[in-house]
This record gives C-alpha cells, sequence and structure tokens, in this order.
C-alpha cells in the first residue's frame, strides 16, 4: 500500500515537472529600429543585447567577446551587494547635493562617434539602510506596519544619496570616459577600440561592486542615443521627437495647475527656443499671485507659439571653449537674457526667465 502511494506521488512529481518545463515563458523581444540589432551572448540565441548594426564583423566579434566576460550582469535579476558601509542620510537633516546639471552632462557626452548606454537594475534598492536608520521609514498598511531595509523611492534624500554612492564608485572614470546621472550610465569613445576598453573598464566596476544592469534597456556601439531626455550625437544635440510630440497634443490649460505643468514640460526645452521668455509671457502672467485666471486670445496664441516652436526648434552644439567669448546682457520689465557668443558662430546659448 505504501509503495503504491509513493510510486503515485513519484509520478506526480515527474508530471510536474514535465509541465513546469512545458510552461516556461519564452522570451519576447521587442521590434528595434533600422540601426540597431539583436546579438546574442550564447547559443539558441539566449541573452540578447542591443547594437548597432552597422558595426563590422570584427567589431562586433570584439564587442560580443567584451560582453561574454560580463554575462552575469545581462541578467535582469538582482544581486544583491556586499555590506559596503552605505548608509541613507537621516531624513530630518536634508542633503543639499545638486544633481549634476543637464546643460553640463550634455556638454561633456557631446561630439563622439561611439556610445554605449547603460540602465542599472533596481538602483536605489541596491543601497542599505543601517538598522538605526530603518524604523525612520515605516509605513503603514492594511496587513500592518513595515519598515525598509534598503533605500525606497520617495525618501526626500534618495536621490542625493544614491547620485554620491554612484560618483563615488566610478570618480576615477567620471568626466574622462564616462558619465553617471542617477542610473543612467553612458560610455563614450572617439573610435570604436576606445569605446570598447572603456566599456570593458565601466564593466570591471560594476562586478566589483556587485552593480546590475538592465540588458533591455542598453545599447553598445552605437552613434546617438538618449541622454537626460535630449539626443545627443557627434555633430549635435536635438530635442527629443518622442516628448515633444506629448507636449504638441496636449490640450488648452483649463487650470493654473494645468498651465503649469505646460510651462514645466515646455520649458524643459526652452534653450532650443529663441525669446522663450516673450513666448511664454502671457502664460507666466496667470502664474503671478492672486491673478485671476483668464484664459484670453493672448494666452491662446502663446500656448500655441511655444507648441509651434517646439516642432521646429533648431539644434544646439556645445560651445567650443577654445575660442574667445563675448557676454552680452540685456533686461527689460519682465525678464532678463543672457548671451554668450563667439567670433565663430554668432549665436544665443543661453535664455533666461527671471
Amino acid at each position: 500500500m505504501l509503495e503504491d502511494l509513493n510510486e503515485s506521488l513519484g509520478d506526480l512529481d515527474e508530471g510536474d515537472t514535465e509541465a513546469v518545463k512545458e510552461e516556461s515563458p519564452k522570451l519576447i523581444l521587442k521590434s528595434l529600429p533600422m540601426e540597431l540589432k539583436y546579438a546574442y551572448l550564447e547559443d539558441n540565441k539566449q541573452n540578447p543585447v542591443v547594437i548597432f548594426s552597422s558595426l563590422t564583423t570584427i567589431q562586433e566579434d570584439c564587442l560580443l567577446e567584451v560582453l561574454r566576460r560580463y554575462s552575469s550582469w545581462v541578467s535582469p535579476t538582482q544581486v544583491m551587494p556586499k555590506k559596503s558601509g552605505i548608509t541613507v542620510v537621516q531624513n530630518d537633516k536634508k542633503n543639499h547635493l545638486s544633481l549634476p546639471f543637464i546643460d553640463q552632462v550634455l556638454e561633456r557626452v557631446f561630439g563622439h562617434p561611439f556610445y554605449c548606454f547603460l540602465d542599472g537594475y533596481f538602483g536605489y534598492f541596491q543601497i542599505e539602510i543601517v538598522v538605526e536608520d530603518q524604523g525612520k521609514t515605516t509605513f503603514a498598511c492594511p496587513f500592518g506596519t513595515y519598515a525598509y531595509r534598503r533605500m525606497p523611492f520617495g525618501l526626500c534624500n534618495a536621490p542625493a544619496t544614491f547620485q554620491i554612492c554612484m560618483l563615488s564608485i566610478f570618480s576615477s572614470m567620471v568626466e574622462r570616459i564616462m558619465e553617471v546621472f542617477m542610473d543612467d550610465i553612458t560610455v563614450y569613445g572617439d573610435a570604436f577600440d576606445e569605446c570598447l576598453f572603456n566599456l570593458e573598464a565601466v564593466l570591471n566596476r560594476h562586478i566589483e561592486k556587485d552593480l546590475v544592469l538592465n540588458w533591455e534597456k542598453c545599447h553598445f556601439m552605437v552613434p546617438q542615443g538618449i541622454v537626460l531626455g535630449h539626443i545627443i550625437s557627434k555633430k549635435d544635440v536635438e530635442v527629443n521627437k518622442a516628448k515633444v510630440e506629448l507636449i504638441v497634443k496636449l490640450p488648452s490649460p483649463t487650470t493654473i495647475k494645468g498651465v503649469r505643468q505646460f510651462l514645466g514640460h515646455a520649458g524643459f526645452y526652452r534653450r532650443f527656443i529663441k525669446d522663450f521668455s516673450k513666448l511664454a509671457r502671457p502664460l507666466c502672467e496667470l502664474l503671478v499671485k492672486d491673478a485671476k485666471f483668464v484664459w484670453d486670445d493672448r494666452c491662446q496664441w502663446s500656448f500655441e507659439e511655444v507648441k509651434l516652436f517646439l516642432t521646429i526648434t533648431s539644434i544646439v552644439r556645445a560651445p567650443n571653449w577654445k575660442l574667445p567669448f563675448e557676454v552680452m546682457c540685456d533686461a527689460n520689465d519682465f525678464a532678463k537674457r543672457s548671451c554668450y557668443w563667439t567670433k565663430r558662430r554668432w549665436k544665443a546659448l543661453c535664455d533666461l526667465l527671471c
């Protein structure tokens, strides 16, 4: 009787194992633009990565050889970091470290023929919270009260703490071969071999510090890509057309909150729009304290003009600091303008609204 029961249970276990094997989900790859393609680090099309489709066979083989050495980080699973002593700043004392300025980051990564864009996996959660500070993250839910053991999103010091952590890890590489903004890493080089060497150095540092990358968002050896909402390449810096299309489709605001949101989205690309402060003045006047919300023809004209100029934005190039500069300033009752000019290209690089 007992033997029959054991045999039946054994058959059941084998059947479950076969069912699990049959039901294991297959990897579905998203479609890529023509300039990109998938390459595989293992046989049977396992561990795919995104690379530039115009690489030569030799370049592709060299790139995949380097990536295969670090194939463990391609897996989209969280690797628990070693105890490194990193702690979260106490919530009652705000960390005033400012994140890198967008203009400065774009200026440093602009103008290279090869880029590798790496994306971190579970960024914040790779930083442990010391036991004495865990109680400061306590939250309540229907099932009780809990506290985080790892740094969550939402803490006032979380971005600054994570940026400090990343800068300390890549301090010897930042502004030389790569840039890091939170969990987005940009590796660049003036030649394929140089970029490949820089990529290997960055991946080595990831292995040393037990950091994990999300392969689905990593692109290797591409001529252009998105950095902080801008498209960078060897030639210039452009707006992200996908974001611009979303802004252009926005309806006319009906509340002050809607006006503020629109100006926030459009103002992100103000450096591409000449006289942005003048165009947006009617909308800015609605945000004045105690001002009544009256959407008139001036506001509608301003709204449409800003959206129009977003679709026909010019291309911005980083300044050449080897050339002499001239500073020109102007001011009126509602705005101040500061322009930096070069002898070679007489073009305003900055338009500030006060």
